[in-house]
């Protein structure tokens, strides 16, 4: 039988049994959409980064500063080469309104050239400078309800006042991170100046943006200025920086969704397999027939692999349609919300890594049941129902089977952005496989024993779990699969929510208060006094500083761990003390004498001194005000558990240092409940300048930004359960010759169609519980690994997620398998019998 005679026999032979392979393509389409949607969503932030990089960045290249602005000529130096140039100050302060009402927020003041590149959206609409001109001001719209006020209301900031002019709907260089002290605020440097508001040491950063000649490019001017100033205590960036700082979040989210994807896929492949094989089932007198006329066992596979790879094309090219509109509903969100928007497009890059890994797939699951049904002599096949052979395929197609396993495995790992974190992925997923299909074993020889006892209604539905040839095992892992993702993802975001919710309650402060002045000190103890019930818990100095040298070298040309990455990333905060804080455990070195006069010392944080490769001994040299100082390493602290609610800081210094250095006070206060809002408003009353940060409001965005981050997986776990769920659905047509066969007996014997519903009805609830037990247990395992080890934190089991999640899943399952069963009870019994 010739290649085109195979094609032939293969369309034609395929046209009667399409009906059944549908769980073929649904499973396949699924995976691939998932892997296509986030593959293009993931493509489209990165091109819309580097279509807007300039204009995110605010100008071709930035130079940041902390605590105190460079000199002007200093500036004219550095950036000689500017065409045009920008400069703006951020700093967090307090906005008031009538009655008193205060709101923290994010200000930013701008020069009259702001911003070089992009537009600040406004509502109304109006030119920026119109709208700051004479201490005008525009701010975010929660701004305004927070202080329940209006566009053209006058509001307090500072020693000055500012009118509201616009409503702020995006400004084009908004890229600092998901957190924010308050809704975001624009002024002019003139407004800034009459608020007196940036006192010496206060926290601000000052920014300095410039448009370029085409001459020159950004990356090698950024460089040019590192090389001749490797000390500095500024920061240069350019547009090359822009799209790996916003990468590196969506790449870590895209491997973990895409891996999702790909669990959601090989899920699925289980059904292929089942479905595969119940076609091949049915398939049995046209495979007997072409081997009585004369085809052989070779010519046989041929034909249904053509079948098989011609339905997965179907399956992958649905899941591409589908995962190309999925990223659409990005075009729903507000404008403003996101940095970018992503840039919709069709990205070859992530369809080809789906349309392989589903084509991969669907040879890895059909091969075996295409390999067991061409060894079959006719005379069996022309039987009805047999039980399925045991032996294994023939040695060639485990060998096809394992490279194709082995290609999925180096694709998933070579694709993903984060090769590492792929790895272990595979790892998990295999061991987890493992454990899923020993488990069922295991409780399916349970399920036997428990039939022995059982009566006869119950006895039949019992058996079929077990019996040969009824899929248990593969049911089982794929649904197992899907919840154990669920139920991982559900005890993860509770145990969260749990921690920020209750447990950060109970031990942060409910203030924090920052840019105190030493000299406002005390009046800042007598304004927390004059609340009754009110208690300082901490007081601490801080300076911002720059690391420029790990032991000796500079920070641009160290070997710096991925952990620590963000240390060097912005100036960081640090603070000096004789005493060793209360709490504090040392895992190396000793603290310092409390009457220390020394050359210069630091504890660091343990965590962040592996990740830069020093110990005790080493040196650190900062960048303070200016001027370097280089610190030897005295101890190292065990890692900071920031949910404690503690002021922490990475880097200590000994006393002597930066005593006599312009800087501020950080404080954390207790109120009693109810009372945070008044002791903001009599602060502000005392010192303005002083900014509050109401550690609820922060705990509230880290828990909407892990929620969104959750939802995102849940999405595609869910994908993981629904094809878990066509797995059941494939297992049911499996056995449909069976199924079928039995309802025909057992209505012969006198047996309604409710009893016969209803006895392959506990037949799949069975199934289905034997998976559910599997898969919560293996996440509520997961959960509990990531919560302690990884996260370091205590684990608590939430039963509700995991009932929810598991009443989803039973639902979705059984209803799957009702829908293929009752097609099955819709045959004749004259039909089933002479089939069996």
């Amino acid at each position: 039988m010739a290649g085109p005679a195979a094609w032939r026999i293969a369309r034609r032979d395929l046209r009667g049994g399409m009906r059944s392979l549908i769980v073929f393509l649904v499973s396949l389409a699924l995976g691939v959409a998932a892997i296509v949607a986030v593959g293009s969503l993931n493509e489209g932030v990165r091109r819309a980064v580097e279509r807007d990089a300039t204009a995110l960045l605010g100008g071709d290249i930035a130079v940041e500063v902390a605590n105190l602005p460079l000199p002007q000529d200093e500036v004219d130096a550095l950036l000689a080469n500017a065409e045009r140039r920008s400069f703006t100050i951020r700093t967090s302060t307090l906005v008031g309104a009538a009655e008193g009402r205060h709101v923290a927020v994010s200000l930013k003041a701008v020069d009259d050239a702001y911003p070089l590149f992009g537009a600040v959206l406004l509502d109304p609409p109006m030119p920026l400078d119109q709208a700051l001109a004479g201490n005008g001001a525009v701010a975010e719209a929660g701004l305004f309800s927070r202080l329940r006020v209006k566009v053209g209301d006058r509001v307090e900031l500072g020693g000055t006042e500012v009118e509201l002019r616009a409503v702020m709907v995006s400004e084009p260089d908004r890229l600092g991170g998901f957190l924010t002290l308050g809704p975001r605020m624009l002024v002019s440097e003139a407004s800034l100046d009459a608020a007196n508001i940036l006192q010496p040491g206060a926290l601000a950063e000052f920014t300095w943006r410039a448009d370029l000649p085409a001459a020159l490019t950004p990356g090698g001017e950024v460089e040019r200025l590192r090389t001749a100033f490797p000390d500095a205590r500024w920061r240069a960036r350019s547009v090359e920086e822009v799209q790996p700082q916003v990468a590196r979040f969506t790449d870590r989210l895209a491997t973990y969704l895409t891996l999702a994807g790909l669990t959601a896929l090989l899920t699925g492949g289980v059904g292929i397999g089942l479905a595969i094989d119940g076609y091949l089932r049915a398939r049995h007198g046209a495979i007997a027939t072409m081997k009585c006329l004369g085809a052989t066992s070779g010519q046989v596979f041929q034909v249904y692999l053509l079948q098989v790879v011609l339905l997965a094309l179907t399956g992958i090219g649905i899941g591409v349609v589908l995962g190309q509109l999925l990223p659409l509903a990005t075009w729903l969100i507000p404008a403003g919300v996101l940095p970018v928007l992503p840039q919709y497009g069709f990205y070859v890059w992530p369809i080809a890594l789906a349309a392989s890994a589903g084509l991969l797939t669907a040879l890895v699951f059909a091969v075996w049941p295409l390999a067991m049904a061409r060894r079959i002599p006719p005379a069996r096949l022309f039987r009805s129902i047999v039980a399925p052979s045991e032996r294994l395929p023939e040695t060639r197609f485990l060998v096809i089977i394992g490279v194709a396993v082995v290609a999925l495995v180096t694709l998933a790992i070579a694709s993903s952005p984060r090769p590492e974190l792929a790895a272990w992925f595979v790892g998990v997923a295999g061991a987890a496989a493992l454990v899923l299909a020993v488990t069922a074993k295991f409780l399916l020889r349970g399920i036997a024993r428990l039939a022995r006892n059982m009566p006869g209604r119950l006895r039949l539905p019992l058996a079929n779990v077990y019996r040969p040839g009824s899929g248990a095992v593969s049911v089982m892992i794929a649904i197992g699969a899907g919840l154990a993702v669920l139920t991982t993802v559900g005890l993860l975001q509770a145990n969260l929510a749990r921690e920020i919710e209750n447990g950060m309650a109970m031990r942060a402060p409910s203030l924090i208060f920052l840019d105190i002045q030493p000299a406002q000190v005390e009046t800042f103890r007598q304004t927390v006094g004059r609340t009754p019930g009110a208690e300082i818990l901490q007081e601490a100095p801080v300076l911002r500083a720059r690391v420029v040298r790990i032991a000796g070298v500079p920070v641009d040309q160290a070997n710096v761990g991925e952990r620590a990455q963000w240390t060097l990333r912005r100036d960081r905060g640090l603070s000096y003390r004789a005493d060793m804080p209360e709490g504090t455990e040392l895992v190396a070195g000793e603290w310092w004498p409390a009457d220390y006069a020394g050359p210069a010392l630091v504890s660091v944080e343990d965590d962040v001194a592996i990740g830069y490769g020093v110990g005790v001994g080493d040196t650190l040299s900062f960048n303070i005000l200016g001027r370097t100082i280089e610190a030897k390493i005295a101890n190292l602290r065990k890692e900071i558990d920031w949910s404690s609610g503690r002021m922490d800081f990475v880097f200590i210094l000994s006393p002597g240092v930066i005593d006599k250095a312009p800087h501020t006070l950080v404080a954390a206060v207790e109120a009693p409940p109810g009372a945070g809002p008044m002791m903001v408003d009599a602060m502000a009353e005392a010192l303005p300048n002083v900014t509050p940060i109401e550690v609820g409001e922060v705990a509230r965005q880290i828990e909407d930004v892990l929620g969104k981050i959750s939802l995102a997986i849940r999405s595609v776990a869910a994908v993981t359960l629904v094809s878990g769920a066509l797995v059941l659905a494939g297992a049911v047509g499996a056995a449909r010759r069976r199924h079928r066969y039995q309802s025909v007996i057992l209505k012969v014997l006198g047996a309604t169609r409710g009893d016969v519903v209803r006895a392959f009805l506990v037949e799949y609830l069975v199934l289905c519980l034997a998976a559910a037990t599997v898969g919560v247990v293996i996440g509520i395992a997961a959960a509990a690994g990531i919560v302690t080890w990884g996260f370091e934190g205590s684990f608590v089991l939430a039963p509700m997620a995991i009932v929810l999640t598991v009443a989803l899943a039973l639902a979705l399952a059984l209803a799957a398998g009702v829908a293929s069963l009752w097609r099955t009870l819709g045959q004749s019994a004259a039909a089933a019998l002479r089939m069996g």
